[in-house]
């Protein structure tokens, strides 16, 4: 009786010390899985930001190819791989080139109006002068009432229609548009919208300021226009609308 009496004891203490280190292994198993669970939903929760974005992607690179052959375009889609930081000098890099027939002097434009004129081109790359670059100008109109000047670049945010005569009436709200006539570009895409007007500067001209209607800070994707308006020399040829 006594030694059932200490082994029973001995089972029961036995019992207490195994316990805790039951406890510990599952615990330990439980953390493991865990951990394993989360990286599994990180994994997955990452596989399905790359489906959403690929998903974006295409609905807007479709949206643009669209948009050039309802305007009778042949136009190469382009993604935005690059930006430069130099103050004044605004340029792209898109990931074509000269493998797509992309040549210096080509436009580039994009659904929400013109993005600017490809510079230079290696195999695969291009880059593009943006509208925002202070040295880039463009022959163009108001919408409106075709009352045509050209376009540059003044400001950090804003740039001037020049050469409109004060009789002419402008007001704010405007959209200014290429012409087509002597340029690159083709007639009818958005530069920008008239921000502020001032006809009581001295002078023949108006002071137009236009804000570019691209938002380039924002500007994923593009594509290249391979026909050459340069040859057109009118509306009628360069897609007037």
């Amino acid at each position: 009786a006594k030694t059932s009496g200490l082994q029973k004891a001995g089972i029961e203490v036995l019992g207490f010390v195994a316990s805790p280190v039951q406890d510990f292994k599952s615990l330990v198993r439980v953390r493991a899985k865990n951990r394993r669970l989360a990286k599994e939903n990180a994994e997955l929760q990452l596989d399905l930001s790359r489906y959403k974005e690929a998903f974006q992607e295409n609905v807007r690179l479709r949206k643009l190819v669209g948009f050039g052959e309802r305007q009778g375009l042949s136009v190469v889609p382009a993604r935005v791989i690059g930006r430069n930081n130099i103050p004044g000098v605004k340029t792209i890099l898109l990931d074509v080139g000269s493998n797509k027939k992309i040549k210096p002097e080509l436009p580039v434009v994009s659904g929400e109006g013109l993005v600017g004129e490809v510079i230079h081109v290696t195999p695969n790359h291009s880059t593009v002068q943006l509208v925002i670059d202070r040295n880039f100008r463009a022959a163009a109109r108001i919408q409106r009432n075709r009352e045509t000047g050209i376009f540059e670049m003044t400001g950090k945010d804003f740039g001037v229609l020049s050469g409109v005569r004060h009789r002419v009436e402008i007001i704010p709200g405007d959209t200014v548009i290429t012409t087509g006539m002597e340029s690159l570009y083709p007639a009818g895409f958005v530069i920008g919208i008239v921000d502020k007007v001032d006809d009581s500067q001295p002078g023949l001209f108006q002071n137009i300021r236009v804000v570019p209607r691209v938002n380039f800070t924002r500007l994923e994707e593009a594509f290249v226009v391979l026909n050459d308006y340069r040859m057109n020399g009118d509306d009628s040829k360069a897609g007037k609308r």
